[in-house]
């Protein structure tokens, strides 16, 4: 299915290899290399990209303001910096899918980008359910009335 990849990367050969690799599988790319301009491309992505470091910015940033702001599309953070298993338990509280080790092969790349697919289709029910919850308590709440 095709998705809004928002990738988000400082370097930007990497950018546009990664991009390429995107769209010629069939996802829609957006690109960002700083945190401001990702945040300003945010909510309309599907799934978010992340490289750790943005030049003197971090991928950390980008997250606490992400989730802030109220968007829970799936995350995959991209490093070579840090540790995985240090970094991806630092992240778990900004919900992140998955990590991916640079350097990498693009089959494992576009298999957590299926992944965060996955995630990102569970996610647009979200709303359908808290509308269907929040009728259901007003309707209780009215027949709770009538007593």
């Amino acid at each position: 299915m095709k998705r809004k990849v928002l990738l988000v990367e400082d370097d930007k050969a990497l950018r546009k290899a990664l991009g390429y690799v995107l769209t010629s599988n069939g996802h829609e790319v957006m690109e960002a290399d700083t945190v401001d301009g990702a945040l300003n491309l945010a909510p309309e992505a599907d799934i978010v990209l992340l490289d750790l470091k943005l030049g003197n910015e971090s991928g950390e940033q980008f997250l606490e303001k992400f989730r802030k702001a109220g968007n829970y599309a799936p995350v995959v953070v991209l490093s070579g910096a840090y540790p995985k298993h240090e970094t991806f338990e630092k992240l778990r509280k900004y919900k992140v899918v998955d990590f991916v080790e640079k350097p990498f092969k693009a089959s494992e790349l576009l298999g957590k980008v299926g992944l965060a697919g996955k995630v990102a289709e569970d996610f647009k029910t979200v709303p359908i359910v808290a509308d269907r919850v929040k009728a259901a308590t007003e309707s209780l709440k009215e027949i709770v009335r009538l007593f």
